[in-house]
């Protein structure tokens, strides 16, 4: 069994309660790109489509099986990118199927690794390098047929890592794009207390990880720079620090 996160949402704030065990059926066995990132952790995720077998959203923290130092740790020190704000994507070996992966009966698969996405194109850094499961961080099927968001908010994110590492990736629901960004780890601003001497900001609350934060947007497009940020003072909010990832999903 695997684990698929629950979420509840509170003030435009959806935050984790617990969790429930799912099994998915199974699906053919296709060819399943992944992004990848992290410094601190290394993360992939799987890059989507909006038709079977691909139409998964699946973050998972990894390992990776070098007997010398990373090639991420490696390439990140060249260029002098060390803050976790670089994509790269791996392409695995051998085709496998998906649900199998999320339903913990893949823990363990080869794939090349590229600097950037494989197809845009993206320079091959290491090729045949191990892919350890360590954890299922996110998992969900596309539903475009989902309602639209409460409260204005055009996009979902979930945001998850650590203090000095955050990152966020786009809720595919009613939106048909995918996102991976580096966002500032995200607080509270309690109400400003007032008195005879006027107001002063109220303390600021650091929430625990993972979570999810509404997104508006300045317009009606769709592009993560355009939003001025995730969530909002009062509920939680975090700040676009990089964009990492942007993908346009077409239907077939």
């Amino acid at each position: 069994m695997f684990k698929i996160n629950t979420l509840k949402s509170l003030a435009g704030l959806v935050v984790m309660l617990n969790m429930v065990s799912v099994r998915l059926t199974a699906d053919p066995e296709a060819f399943h790109g992944m992004a990848m990132f992290g410094q601190e952790k290394v993360y992939i995720s799987h890059l989507p489509m909006l038709h079977s077998p691909h139409d998964y959203q699946v973050l998972i923290e990894v390992s990776l099986g070098f007997r010398t130092p990373g090639a991420i740790e490696y390439n990140n020190n060249q260029t002098g990118q060390t803050d976790g704000s670089k994509l790269y994507s791996i392409a695995p070996k051998n085709n496998f199927d998906l649900t199998d992966l999320i339903n913990g009966g893949i823990t363990f698969f080869q794939a090349d690794l590229y600097e950037g996405h494989f197809e845009k194109p993206g320079a091959k850094l290491k090729g045949n390098i191990g892919i350890y499961v360590k954890e299922i961080i996110y998992t969900k099927k596309i539903e475009l047929t989902e309602p639209p968001l409460a409260r204005g908010f055009l996009h979902e994110y979930f945001i998850f890592g650590s203090k000095t590492e955050t990152y966020a990736i786009n809720l595919i629901k009613q939106t048909s794009y995918d996102a991976i960004l580096k966002v500032s780890y995200p607080t509270v601003t309690s109400q400003p207390i007032c008195g005879r001497g006027g107001c002063t900001p109220g303390p600021v609350q650091v929430l625990e990880l993972p979570l999810v934060l509404g997104a508006f947007s300045t317009n009606t497009t769709e592009v993560p720079e355009s939003q001025f940020g995730l969530g909002n003072m009062f509920s939680g909010s975090s700040n676009i620090e990089s964009v990492m990832l942007y993908d346009k999903l077409q239907t077939m």
